[in-house]
């Protein structure tokens, strides 16, 4: 396989926080890519707003377009901000990288809403789902306010859902899917209602895929690893390292390695989980750990640059076991369980790859946050971490967060 089908799921699926807690989603390396760096996804702006946005080396210009209509075409990605104007209302902002013979590379998207002139009063806006969308119920529903509102309520075809809780945060379970809803969000102060925003959704039923035993291999695996900086966190700007603590080789292929390092990545410590707890179960039943549901050596390498990501705001690791037979996807959030492979993205457009620990909620059952484990700097390399939903740009968001489920061998597909 090439080095730089190595480089780009590499640089994609995880981004860290610098040291001032900032996440930076322009610290990917594959050559291709756009990032809009501002607004956010689901961001609430004022009628003119900057733009910025990250480029990679290959990039020669960037068209930005809002609701189809271009607002910069071909822009020395150099520049990185321009200021936009809107009128209020819901908006998608586009920006499209071309090469230097005007063929299209990629593009990225963010759904943004853009305040009324009357606003001023106060204001509450529904970030995520977005307008139009079909999420999978339950729907995690995320409400930025202005300062001056105290209470938000959020409504379904005009019946109660309850009260949005700590950060703007609801987890709505809908009784019925399938057919469209109207979700509302008004905003009071002083028990006065001062405002209101409303967005029509289409709830979804995922399937769930069922238990699996090998959660369980996975979390017994990481009780074995020291959580006190033994494996530091690292994360290479260039090179074809892993991300794993350890070698693995796979029909004489080394499928992960250490890099000399005695550090690891997100992306990597997940694989090396995954490899390393199916591994010693064949091991223990008798196999030779060569045979990976009958894959090749070049397949299980295609099989890792899936888990690592391949595009912006990929699913990852259930794109790489569904792809294998190994694994399903775990739509629903009320299905995901310990063990499972989860791949994160912020709403700054930073991701994250990490083994799912369990939800953060509150007195009244809102998903605040997750648990996680998977190596980080804030917790100085491998190790357990929370994240959390909200309005913040470093909050995650609930419509690019992917699960998957590895399956027992014998429910190999």
């Amino acid at each position: 396989m090439p080095l730089y089908a190595l480089l780009l799921p590499v640089l994609l699926g995880c981004s860290e926080p610098d040291e001032t807690g900032t996440e930076d989603p322009s610290s990917f390396v594959d050559s291709t890519y756009v990032r809009i760096t501002n607004p956010a996804e689901g961001a609430t702006v004022e009628a003119s707003f900057w733009v910025s946005f990250a480029a990679g080396a290959d990039v020669d210009k960037v068209r930005l377009q809002l609701d189809g209509e271009v607002i910069t075409a071909y822009l020395d990605p150099a520049e990185r901000k321009v200021e936009v104007s809107a009128s209020s209302g819901r908006h998608r902002l586009i920006a499209s990288a071309y090469d230097a013979g005007r063929a299209l590379l990629s593009q990225d998207i963010v759904n943004l809403r853009v305040l009324p002139s009357d606003a001023e009063g106060g204001w509450v806006s529904i970030q995520t789902p977005v307008d139009g969308s079909h999420p999978v119920d339950p729907v995690q529903v995320v409400v930025e306010t202005s300062d001056n509102l105290d209470t938000v309520r959020l409504f379904a075809d005009g019946y109660l859902l309850g009260e949005v809780g700590e950060g703007g945060v609801f987890t709505a379970d809908f009784a019925t899917v399938g057919y469209a809803r109207q979700l509302e969000a008004r905003g009071y102060a002083d028990g006065e209602q001062r405002s209101v925003d409303a967005i029509t959704i289409t709830p979804e039923q995922g399937e769930d895929p069922g238990p699996s035993s090998f959660n369980q291999l996975v979390l017994d695996l990481i009780d074995t690893y020291p959580e006190d900086g033994t494996y530091s966190y690292y994360w290479p700007t260039s090179g074809g390292w892993s991300g794993s603590t350890r070698d693995i080789w796979y029909q004489d292929r080394l499928i992960a390695d250490d890099g000399g390092y005695s550090s690891c990545y997100c992306s990597g410590i997940t694989w090396e989980l995954f490899l390393r707890a199916w591994g010693e179960w064949d091991r223990s039943h008798g196999g030779d750990g060569e045979d990976l549901n009958g894959l090749s050596a070049d397949e299980v390498m295609t099989m890792r640059g899936d888990w690592y990501v391949r595009e912006l705001d990929g699913p990852g690791p259930s794109t790489a076991l569904i792809s294998t037979g190994t694994g399903d996807e775990v739509p629903s959030f009320a299905d995901w369980r310990p063990g499972d492979f989860v791949q994160l993205w912020r709403r700054s457009g930073s991701g994250h790859t990490v083994v799912f620990d369990g939800w953060i909620t509150d007195a009244a059952g809102n998903r605040l946050g997750m648990a996680y484990v998977s190596c980080q700097g804030s917790t100085d390399g491998f190790g357990h971490h929370d994240e959390y939903f909200g309005t913040g740009t470093s909050a995650l968001d609930p419509s690019k967060l992917y699960a998957g489920r590895a399956l027992m061998p014998a429910d190999w597909y």
